[in-house]
């Protein structure tokens, strides 16, 4: 009788510690998953933030006139530095469909997996995760490209 007590008591024990343990991963995974919304948020911030920077449209308008087209494509490198240096691992510039500048190794498409935002947006791993982002570049007459992003 008492061995069938201390084996009832040992089994209530094990229960209430695996509810603990349950308990404390759900609010860790809470927590992480709210870390987590935080950086991305932070980071797509950052992107869009980016495609906003008026010396950004000036050089795509003036891209857009050939007979200036060179020294705006040298001057969208040289902007181009600043974002790499600030956290961006790659900035790419697009206009009408044709590549205008490449700054830094794009990560292959095979490693995204989509995220739901405003702006096409996806995760993708390489020793950590890079959040891509394509934000559309306009000005007050309009659309003038899409700048994309990958960022750690």
């Amino acid at each position: 009788m008492a061995a069938s007590a201390g084996i009832v008591g040992l089994a209530f024990l094990q229960v209430q510690v695996e509810q603990q343990v349950r308990e404390e991963l759900l609010q860790l995974s809470v927590a992480h998953s709210a870390t987590f919304a935080e950086i991305m948020s932070l980071r797509s911030a950052r992107a869009q933030l980016v495609s906003t920077d008026p010396e950004l449209a000036s050089r795509m308008r003036t891209f857009a006139r050939s007979a200036e087209a060179d020294e705006s494509l040298n001057l969208l490198r040289r902007w181009a530095i600043n974002p790499q240096a600030n956290g961006f691992s790659m900035i790419a510039v697009r206009q009408q469909g044709r590549a205008l500048l490449l700054a830094g190794k794009p990560l292959p498409a095979s490693t995204q997996v989509p995220v739901r935002t405003p702006w096409p947006a996806s995760l993708q791993w390489k020793n950590g995760f890079v959040l891509r982002r394509e934000v559309p570049v306009s000005d007050a007459v309009g659309a003038l490209g899409v700048l994309i992003s990958e960022q750690r």
